[in-house]
């Protein structure tokens, strides 16, 4: 209400094309009073990051027309062009933009970088292998081919990453956009979901192992941090040439 909703409607979105999914019913109510009913509320009867993912994927897919779809977490107080705010206007271009550098190079997936400081951004547009940060994704729904899945609760970003790159051959990423959030916040919700900082170092450990060897050592590269494990992606790497 405070954060993503408010920084849409200063953007002018039309709130009948904003879909917020919840866990259950019960949340939903909560929600309806809060915000009334120009939202449409969907619940998803889920608990756990991979879940959700993967009803978002499943109910876009098999239960909806939809074919651009931007997924946005909860928390965004701000959207940044290189160092200036979004306007309404830069933003439906922004997005725009995504979506049809997705269609020049047949990927179905594109977001934005993920550190909002100036030294890291670069004002390009990339199609290789990066990291696409799931606070703000946009999909193109592909309904000849199965929706892609995630089988971890941390870093399915990362998992999605190398499945669109590995599928698609591409990944498209605005590399001058930049989000003004705290999901790389080691205090953040996923930490109190997984029961403190412990918790989620053991998943960070867990699932960072299991990407790499999921997918390799030339493509995914484990990193170790003072607050846990975490991977990076090598922007080099080629997928196998197919016969």
């Amino acid at each position: 209400k405070d954060k993503t909703l408010k920084l849409l409607e200063t953007y002018n979105v039309d709130k009948s094309i904003i879909d917020i999914i919840v866990e259950d019913q019960d949340m939903k109510e909560e929600y309806l009073k809060e915000l009334g009913t120009d939202y449409n509320i969907i619940v998803s009867n889920t608990n756990g990051i991979k879940e959700k993912r993967n009803y978002i994927r499943n109910y876009y897919q098999l239960e909806t027309n939809v074919i651009n779809l931007l997924c946005l977490d909860d928390d965004l107080k701000n959207i940044m062009d290189y160092d200036i705010p979004l306007t309404g206007e830069r933003f439906v271009e922004i997005v725009n933009l995504g979506f049809d550098e997705c269609v020049k190079v047949g990927a179905y997936m594109w977001g934005v970088s993920p550190f909002n400081n100036k030294f890291f951004l670069q004002k390009k547009v990339s199609t290789n292998l990066k990291y696409i940060c799931g606070a703000f994704v946009g999909l193109i729904i592909n309904r000849d081919l199965p929706p892609l899945q995630t089988s971890i609760d941390h870093a399915e970003d990362f998992e999605f990453s190398c499945e669109h790159f590995v599928r698609d051959n591409a990944v498209v990423r605005l590399n001058w956009i930049a989000l003004v959030t705290k999901y790389l916040n080691p205090n953040g919700g996923i930490t109190e979901w997984y029961g403190g900082k412990e918790g989620r170092r053991e998943a960070q450990e867990k699932n960072s192992k299991w990407l790499q060897e999921k997918y390799g050592s030339k493509m995914v590269r484990l990193i170790v941090k003072k607050w846990g494990y975490d991977v990076r992606l090598n922007g080099y790497y080629k997928n196998p040439v197919k016969e």
